[in-house]
This record gives structure tokens, sequence and C-alpha cells, in this order.
């Protein structure tokens, strides 16, 4: 592993490609230690090709979601620095702005790694000013009647208006999105809108954004977007979100169930999105076993359930391995 780690850009891409995703695989099995998948990840910090980045990109998203339900505050931490000092020198490469010479390929992986950086970043790193500003530019851009997309290109537009909802954690700053989401007519930008106020940082914040789902300001199509963003954001709103769902269950089927049971299934897949105890997953089922529409809904309710299921699993083996440790990670940053 060490070999191969210190050589892996001897290693054909394609071959590359399949170490990441067949690691990820069986590690995820139970066939492989976790600390091999990370090592082996580690190896990729001078990565150039961009269907290698899409692999480690999803590979690095997949890890984070679940290392924010079973790793304590510092390991966590610490996992964020490893993964941010994978990311940083290729991000750096590619900048925020578009290039004449950009070919499809790169701005598809520009728009990618601006949002891992948000993801990875803290609130105050100076490669990510760009972001705020756009952000704010955004903002302006939109109370003004001009078109937003000059003041931030739409491919890393929700990176950037996320990023600065992270900055910023502010009612003042979440009003302001909230003004231009009810503005705007892009489609597209309302869903960069939701997902900037999804991921906020705090409770508070995450339930202000919840509660506007159901505010009739949302699209009874797009209700779903908030709780989603909101379910991935933390290591607390995974429970946030299902909580959110019992207690408002009537309003959230009203507007959605009743009209559409194929978007409804969403709602139930969001429910136990985050969660990685088989305590949860017998609670999400409890759940929805008690409601009229199980029938229609059970199949959807399998697939996540199993899915909690394998995360637990998954996660049991983390907690058990050194990445609870946040030495590990220091000593494999170095």
């Amino acid at each position: 592993m060490e070999r191969l780690v210190a050589n892996m850009q001897s290693v054909p891409a394609e071959d590359r490609i399949s170490l990441l995703s067949d690691s990820y695989a069986l590690c995820k099995a139970g066939m492989a230690k976790p600390e091999q998948l990370v090592k082996l990840i580690s190896g990729f910090k001078a990565e150039k090709n961009d269907k290698v980045w899409s692999e480690l990109i999803g590979c690095l998203a997949g890890l984070d979601a679940l290392f924010k339900q079973c790793l304590g505050a510092a390991a966590l931490q610490a996992w964020e620095s490893f993964a941010l000092s994978v990311c940083l020198p290729k991000f750096l490469e590619l900048g925020w702005d578009n290039r004449p010479s950009d070919d499809d390929n790169t701005k598809t992986l520009r728009a990618s790694m601006a949002a891992v950086m948000t993801k990875f970043s803290s609130p105050t790193a100076d490669h990510m000013k760009p972001a705020v500003e756009k952000a704010n530019a955004f903002i302006q851009a939109v109370a003004d009647g001009t078109d937003p997309t000059a003041a931030v290109a739409a491919d890393v537009r929700t990176s950037a208006l996320t990023y600065a909802m992270k900055a910023n954690p502010s009612t003042e700053l979440f009003d302001k999105f909230v003004a231009a989401h009810n503005k705007v007519e892009d489609g597209a930008a309302r869903q960069s809108i939701y997902a900037a106020v999804g991921n906020s940082p705090t409770a508070a914040l995450r339930q202000k954004a919840l509660t506007w789902a159901l505010s009739g300001d949302v699209r009874s199509q797009d209700v779903i977007y908030l709780p989603m963003h909101v379910s991935g954001s933390g290591a607390e709103s995974a429970q946030e979100v299902f909580e959110w769902i019992q207690s408002q269950y009537d309003g959230i089927y009203k507007m959605i169930g009743e009209t559409s049971m194929m978007l409804f299934q969403h709602v139930v897949k969001i429910s136990g999105r985050g969660f990685a105890t088989d305590e949860k997953a017998a609670e999400v089922e409890t759940f929805w076993k008690s409601k009229t529409v199980y029938e229609k809904i059970a199949k959807s309710l399998q697939q996540v359930i199993e899915s909690i299921k394998g995360n637990a699993q998954f996660a049991s083996r983390v907690k058990a391995s050194p990445l609870a440790d946040a030495k590990f990670w220091e000593d494999l940053s170095k």
C-alpha cells in the first residue's frame, strides 16, 4: 500500500479510478479495513485527471456523510483537514472563474472542486473569500434586477452561496437569500438558494429553512430540496429533519403526497438520510408503518432501512478502527 500510494501517478488513470471504486466498495462491505481506503486516498494529492477526480470526490463525499455520524469532534475535524489537503492544490490550480481555454471537462471539474472546498474549508479560509464576494454580488444583482449569472457563474453558484452562509450564519443573510429566491425566476438559481440555507451551520437557521419549506414561498415540487440539504449538513441535522417530518407530516403529505406519490417517495428517503444506527432504522420504520400511506411507500422504505443498516455496520467498523483517533489523521497529513 505504501509503495502504491507513493507512486500513484504511475498507475494508468482507468486503474486509478478502479482502485478508488473497488476499495470504497470493499471497505463499505467490510472486506477491507477503513484505514486502507483512507491511506489510498492520500496518494491522490497530485491527481490531474478529471475523471479520476470525479471518482475521488464521490469517495470523499460518501465518507464525509458517514464520518459525521460516527466520528468524535476531534477526529472529524482532523478528517476535514486531511480531505482539504488532498483537494486544495487542484482547486487552487483551477480557481473560481472560467477561462477561455477551459473545455467542458475542466468546467465540470471546477464546479465539483468548488463544492468539495465548500464542504471542507473553514469559515475563514482565504481561498474561499471569492465565494463570499460572489454570493454578495449575486444577492445585489437579483435586487437590482440585473443578470445574476454575470455576478457568479452558474456552475459555481451553489458553492459560493453555500459557503457564504457557512462564513456568515446569520438571520440577516438568510433573509436576503429568501428575498432573492422570491424575486428570481430562474429555477436553477432557486436550487442554489435552497442548498445555501439548507446547509446552514446552526440548528436555528436549519429549523428556519425547514419552516420556510412549508411557508408557501416554495413551490410544492421544490419542497423536498430544503430537508434534503438540511439532512446532510451535520451530525445533528438528520435527526432534525426526521423530527420535522414527524411533526409536520400532515402538511407535507397534503402539499406533496396528495398530488404526487412519486415525489412523496423522496420524503421517505430523506427521513432516513444521514442515519447510521440500527436504532434509527427501527424508529424510521416504525414511523412509516404507522401511516396509512405505508403500502404505497413500502419499497422505498425498505431501501431506506437497508441503507441505514448498511451504514450502521460501516460506522461500527470505522469507530473500531484507527480512524476514530485524531492522531491517525494528523500522522497521515504529515
